[in-house]
């Protein structure tokens, strides 16, 4: 009888050790599932601020680039966005290992005015670019087509370059345009001034609007879009991707 019970007391430890293994084990698989979906969610979360980074950095990286090759009457802007999009790709592989692309589709014309002018000048167009180089005593007369509010009716004196749109320069009468508005221009002058100007025009020399369609794909995330980069009316809204590809 002794010897039954001590038996079976070494055969209840027995089972009660393999249980506990048993216990310990699946913890062991169940926090590492854990771990793994963690470690996999981080990656994800990452990815995603990647591609959100990646196209705005590309977006303004386009709209800058653009913006210059209109001020240089250059036709080949396409090529100054393929360059800087190669240029982006060999900065940031380093830290971003994925492949990120850029292709134009199309895009929208503008034209690219500059010239010195001595007689009065009108315009009723869309406006992404107008300044006047140390005006003497102009008097500059703006309007909004639709509406008729003026936006400037003053006499322009400044011995430095003089911006409509971005407001440099300009006098505390006067408000900047806006470029997805039509204006009416009115300059008024005595002596000559040099301005520039790009106005929307779909045969002009440059570009108001560019198509592109965007590429990022990485081990998390696979992610395109095609979408308009205007190079004047501001950054469009973007739609994230949410998951691990879309």
């Amino acid at each position: 009888m002794v010897t039954e019970r001590h038996d079976r007391g070494q055969l209840i430890l027995i089972t009660a050790i393999a249980v506990a293994f048993i216990l310990l084990a699946i913890v062991i698989v169940f926090n590492g599932l854990l771990f793994t979906q963690t470690i996999a969610s981080e990656d994800a979360s990452k990815a995603t601020t990647d591609v959100k980074t990646s196209e705005r950095e590309l977006e303004q990286g386009i709209q800058g680039i653009v913006q210059r090759s209109n001020l240089e009457e250059s036709s080949d802007w396409e090529t100054d966005v393929e360059s800087f999009v190669s240029e982006y790709r060999d900065a940031t592989g380093a830290t971003k290992p994925a492949i990120v692309n850029v292709s134009v589709d199309s895009s929208e014309g503008a034209t690219f005015h500059s010239e010195t002018i001595s007689a009065k000048e009108d315009k009723q167009e869309h406006i992404g670019h107008f300044t006047l180089e140390e005006p003497n005593d102009v008097d500059v007369n703006i309007t909004e087509a639709g509406s008729g509010i003026t936006l400037c009716d003053e006499t322009v004196d400044s011995d430095g370059v003089v911006d409509f749109v971005t407001g440099s320069n300009l006098p505390s009468g006067c408000e900047p345009l806006n470029p997805a508005d039509e204006h009416e221009i009115s300059i008024d002058l005595d002596d000559d001034v040099y301005y520039e100007m790009v106005t929307k025009d779909s045969g002009g020399n440059a570009a108001w609007a560019v198509d592109i369609t965007y590429t990022y794909d990485s081990s998390g995330v696979t992610y395109d879009r095609t979408f308009t980069v205007d190079i004047y009316e501001g950054v469009p809204d973007h739609a994230w991707p949410e998951g691990d590809d879309t």
